[in-house]
């Protein structure tokens, strides 16, 4: 394997484990899965300088549960819901331009009320009855 092709996989895993830690943090993720979500990235983060397998790493934290429970079907399928929750202040790190963010779908308008409520953040927007 090219020494390209193994910065680019790197990279690739820095994503992952950015968009899993965003995900596990908006939808509840217990303080013990975040931090093994978090010590995951900081191998892959290491692994650049010093040797580091964050391949085990990845099995070592289980990251393929957390994956699954905070990445899976279940969240993918969330677009499709009747009332959908927006964070509208979001701002596209790479290029600084706010885009919005889809967060949640919900089935009611009671659970998406609640999970604003939950959430208590500014600029979030519920949107819906989606037209099915």
């Amino acid at each position: 394997m090219s020494n390209n092709n193994v910065v680019d996989e790197r990279k690739g895993a820095m994503k992952r484990a950015v968009n899993l830690i965003t995900d596990m943090s908006v939808n509840g993720a217990t303080p013990e899965e975040l931090e093994r979500a978090i010590l995951w990235s900081a191998d892959v983060v290491r692994s650049n300088k010093e040797n580091v397998d964050w391949k085990q790493s990845y099995e070592d934290y289980v990251i393929a549960d957390l994956e699954d429970k905070y990445q899976g079907p279940d969240f993918n399928d969330d677009c499709y819901k009747n009332y959908l929750v927006f964070d509208e202040s979001y701002r596209d790190p790479r290029i600084g331009i706010g885009k919005g963010i889809f967060l949640a779908g919900f089935d009611t308008k009671e659970e998406a009320e609640f999970f604003v409520k939950k959430m208590n953040k500014p600029n979030l927007v519920i949107f819906g009855p989606k037209q099915k």
